[in-house]
């Protein structure tokens, strides 16, 4: 879970116990807690700035505008923010994929 204190974004214990719906199975539950593990890796990686505004934009589902009110910049450095941000995830998981064939 992520709660915003003032104008930063904490991130709480991301794997909070949830109850396992009926309809998922216990393998797609282990998949969607190993890709929250990584989400939360990744952001972990990122310029805290970069991981702010992804999280308010694609998390909560916050606009451009409201991002900038939130963290009291224009809206020209929310779009700038998450265009960074978007690259360093980029770089990240190229990285992350060159590392993982170099040890084949």
């Amino acid at each position: 879970m992520f709660i915003i204190e003032g104008k930063k974004i904490v991130y709480t214990d991301y794997l909070e116990t949830e109850t396992i719906s009926e309809d998922i199975s216990v393998d797609e539950e282990m998949v969607r807690l190993e890709e929250t593990e990584w989400i939360a890796d990744i952001l972990g990686k990122l310029n805290p700035d970069y991981a702010d505004v992804l999280v308010l934009k694609y998390y909560y589902g916050y606009s451009n505008t409201e991002i900038s009110s939130l963290l009291d910049i224009t809206e020209g450095n929310v779009r700038v923010r998450l265009h960074r941000a978007r690259l360093a995830i980029k770089e990240l998981i190229e990285k992350e994929e060159f590392n993982n064939a170099s040890q084949l």
